[in-house]
């Protein structure tokens, strides 16, 4: 009798690390058509035995080699008893279709399973994200919106707490994920950074009701300067610092008074970002220098976007939300390999937040 040689997919995807052993040959695809095979010649057999009202006796396998349009795969065939069995049509050339319905079975699941996992208890800082999908959607192309969420242990490593699929957010749609984070284990989030997502500050201080909201300092700046004419960049860019490296709120605040004094009436759209989120602006003037440089930018949710884009980038549009969640979950596994140790300065940057969280750190 000849072993047969199990698939795993968990396995298979701790492996792959380039695009040709995500389909390459003996890639994961190849993997996963291998047991999609093997899972649909058994249905067969079942069919076949019961048509002839036979028991099902397996008590062995046979390999056989099917070709397909990566390559051709050994798989393995149930032997049964007293049965004469030849696949039919299962396993002839037209497999695309049946190939990628049985992928799915196999990912999907696993992928919803990832994203209801249980998380950490606390988490010192979140960032949020969105990047655009085309996707198509009863016969037409729309956009569809997938929001990324990274965390920050008290270990200092990075987590992607989920990714979610829609068209567009909603304090409800904010207060469902949220919901969700609580009841897979999270107990306190300390700072969440963000940029302009409606209804996520709401949401976050209902469930959160201790959390700090964080605008993303960079994408303010950037809203800032795309109003200013060049030759007086320098300049604004200038008074600009002023606020953002003030030592403390009331002195940002002061500067920024004179930053609209001095800039308001000429470029109001420049000075308008940093009026209408003062409030959660100044949340970053209360936290030290190492604090400040971790919550500054969404640096560490936009790197891991700018990686979905690259392995993204040829599709025109998917054909369903799943199609995409799929492709984002599978290239999430293979961005956080990566993600093995603690972020830069992180002793420095946890014995702050040990000053300011106190109980609520619970390090212990």
């Amino acid at each position: 009798m000849q072993n047969k040689e199990k698939f795993n997919l968990n396995t298979g995807l701790k492996k792959c690390k380039t695009t040709e052993s995500l389909v390459g040959a003996n890639s994961l695809v190849q993997g996963l058509f291998g047991k999609a095979v093997e899972r649909l010649l058994a249905e067969e057999i079942k069919k076949h035995l019961e048509c002839k009202k036979l028991e099902n006796k397996s008590n062995s396998a046979v390999s056989k080699r099917e070709e397909n349009s990566f390559e051709e795969k050994n798989i393995f065939i149930p032997k049964y008893e007293n049965i004469a069995f030849e696949p039919q049509e299962t396993c002839n050339a037209n497999m695309s279709s049946t190939m990628t319905s049985h992928i799915k079975e196999e990912v999907l699941p696993m992928a919803n399973e990832w994203n209801s996992r249980p998380l950490e208890s606390i988490y010192l800082t979140v960032f949020f994200d969105i990047i655009h999908y085309k996707v198509r959607e009863d016969g037409i192309v729309v956009t569809k919106t997938a929001y990324t969420c990274v965390g920050i242990t008290k270990e200092g490593k990075k987590d992607i707490l989920g990714i979610w699929i829609g068209e567009s957010g909603s304090a409800k749609f904010w207060l469902s994920v949220f919901s969700e984070l609580k009841n897979r284990g999270i107990k306190d989030i300390f700072i969440v950074c963000v940029d302009e997502l409606k209804g996520l500050p709401e949401a976050v201080k209902e469930a959160f009701p201790k959390v700090e909201i964080q605008p993303c300092i960079i994408h303010l700046i950037r809203k800032s300067v795309r109003y200013i004419p060049h030759k007086y960049l320098k300049e604004f860019i200038n008074d600009l610092k002023s606020i953002y490296r003030a030592p403390s709120s009331k002195t940002a605040k002061d500067n920024l008074s004179k930053f609209e004094n001095k800039w308001g009436k000429r470029y109001p759209f420049a000075i308008n970002p940093w009026l209408k989120n003062w409030e959660n602006v100044k949340t970053f003037f209360q936290f030290p220098t190492p604090i400040r440089r971790l919550i500054y930018t969404r640096k560490t949710v936009e790197s891991l976007h700018r990686q979905f884009r690259r392995i993204s980038k040829t599709r025109s549009a998917f054909q369903n939300d799943e199609v995409l969640f799929k492709l984002l979950f599978l290239a999430a596994q293979e961005i956080t390999k990566t993600w093995t140790l603690p972020i830069h300065s992180w002793r420095e940057i946890i014995s702050q937040f040990a000053i300011l969280y106190g109980e609520r750190l619970d390090i212990n």
